[in-house]
């Protein structure tokens, strides 16, 4: 979320969807969208797609994934490695436009909410792939359910304090990337 441009205040939610692929990753098919797009709405177009098959997690789910079925990660994993990788990711990539931002002239205060797209490599070192300035809000599956409505919700709580210059209680599930 973006708060404000000047100053330039910036936060990011606590939790996200994960979404996952139909397929094994494997890069002998490269061909093979369904093993290297996460896109839910193309994964569940595959003909071969199991109806039950379950293409998204939280956060808590790939830590125990990560943790206790690949043993690969250490629990905290998510606070203590993830989400500070990601942050310093979005501070790069605020920062490097942060010019471009401010010259957006506009009449009101405003502020936009965005979503991020990040892979894990073999190393679960997190890749931002792109940041979309129109994400997916929806909340018509078990996961998003509990993850969009009181985003929305604290972020429009976010942008009447931004407003009111009023920034005496930080927010509750929104962390700071840029700002306070």
């Amino acid at each position: 979320m973006i708060a404000s441009i000047d100053p330039l205040r910036v936060l990011l939610f606590d939790e996200g969807t994960v979404r996952l692929t139909s397929q094994d990753f494997s890069l002998e098919d490269l061909d093979n969208p369904l093993i290297h797009v996460t896109n839910t709405y193309q994964q569940k177009r595959h003909g071969n797609l199991d109806s039950e098959a379950n293409l998204k997690w939280t956060f808590a789910e790939l830590e125990k994934y990560l943790v206790d079925d690949l043993a690969i990660a250490q629990t905290g994993f998510l606070e203590n490695d993830f989400k500070p990788r990601v942050r310093a990711c979005l501070k790069t990539v605020v920062e490097a436009v942060a010019a471009q931002l401010a010259d957006t002239k506009t009449e009101a205060s405003c502020f936009g909410v965005y979503g991020a797209d990040v892979i894990l490599d073999a190393t679960l070192k997190p890749w931002l792939t792109e940041i979309q300035k129109n994400p997916g809000l929806s909340h018509d599956d078990p996961i998003k359910i509990n993850v969009v409505p009181e985003m929305l919700l604290e972020a429009v709580q976010i942008a009447l304090a931004n407003e009111l210059d009023d920034w005496r209680e930080l927010p509750r599930r929104f962390e700071w990337v840029i700002g306070p």
